[in-house]
C-alpha cells in the first residue's frame, strides 16, 4: 500500500470514530488488510467484512464468510489424494496454502503449488499443457471468481475438462461458476456453497430481494453474493 492511501485509511477510520461509530461493515484486499484491522483493534472498533478470512484472528475483526481450510483439508483426505496440483494467487493470502503444505509435510503429499497470480490466458493454457505431460490430473483452484473463471474456460480450450480429470474449487461460490462445458466432457469438478437456495427460507428471501426498490436500495438488482455443501 502507497504511503498516500495508508494516510487516507487512516483519516477515514479515525473520522468515523470521532463521530462515535464504533462498527464499520466494509472490504479489504490484501494491501488493506493489517492497516484497517489494526487500526480497528486499536480503536475498539469492530470491523464486520465478508472479505476473505484474515491469517491472524482480531478481537474486532467480525469475518461472515468462513474459512474453508478446514473442509478443504477434509475433502483431501476423505478423497485419499496424495499427489496433486494447487494453484492460488495472493489476493486472499497465504492462509490456505500454508495448510496446504503443513498437512503435506505430515502426510507425505506430493504437491505441485503455483501461483497464477500475474498470468494472462496464454501462460494458463501454457500451464495447463506443461501439467499434463507429467501426467497430472488433480487440481485444487485457490483463486477469487474472475481468474477461476478464466483458467477454467482456459482448460477447456485445452481439453482438460474431460473424463479422468478432478478439479476442487477452493472457494464458497460453486453455484455462480458456469461448469456445463465440464458437465458435457465429463471431469469431475467438486465446490463448496454456503447457501442452499432450495430451501423454503431462502426461497422466501429471494422473493423480498428480487421486490425491492432500486432506488432506495442499491445493488438490489443482483442477487446476494454470500455464497457448506460440497457438490461433486
Amino acid at each position: 500500500m502507497r504511503q498516500d492511501e495508508t494516510r487516507r485509511d487512516e483519516s477515514r477510520v479515525c473520522s468515523q470514530y470521532s463521530r462515535g461509530v464504533f462498527a464499520i461493515f466494509g472490504l479489504y484486499d490484501k494491501r488493506s488488510v493489517n492497516t484497517l484491522t489494526s487500526f480497528c483493534g486499536a480503536l475498539h472498533i469492530s470491523l464486520v467484512t465478508p472479505s476473505f478470512p484474515t491469517e491472524t484472528e482480531g478481537q474486532f475483526t467480525l469475518q461472515l464468510r468462513p474459512s474453508i481450510k478446514g473442509a478443504l483439508l477434509s475433502l483431501l483426505d476423505h478423497y485419499d489424494w496424495n499427489r496433486f496440483v494447487f494453484l492460488y494467487d495472493t489476493d486472499r493470502g497465504y492462509a490456505v496454502l500454508q495448510s496446504i503444505m503443513e498437512r503435506a509435510g505430515q502426510n507425505g503429499w506430493q504437491v505441485s503449488a503455483i501461483c497464477v497470480e500475474s498470468f494472462n490466458e496464454a501462460a494458463y493454457r501454457r500451464l495447463l499443457e506443461d501439467l499434463d505431460r507429467r501426467q497430472e490430473r488433480k487440481y485444487v483452484i485457490d483463486l477469487e471468481p474472475e481468474r477461476l473463471q478464466n483458467i477454467l474456460e482456459q482448460a477447456v480450450s485445452v481439453g482438460k475438462h474431460v473424463k479422468g480429470y478432478h478439479y476442487i474449487i477452493a472457494n464458497l461460490g460453486f453455484k455462480d461458476i458456469s461448469l456445463e462445458r465440464f458437465m458435457h466432457g465429463g471431469a469431475n469438478v467438486t465446490g463448496f456453497q454456503l447457501v442452499d437456495f432450495g430451501r423454503p427460507i431462502v426461497i422466501q428471501l429471494m422473493q423480498r430481494w428480487n421486490k425491492l426498490d432500486q432506488r432506495e436500495y442499491p445493488g438490489s438488482e443482483s442477487p446476494p453474493k454470500v455464497d457448506v455443501q460440497v457438490h461433486s
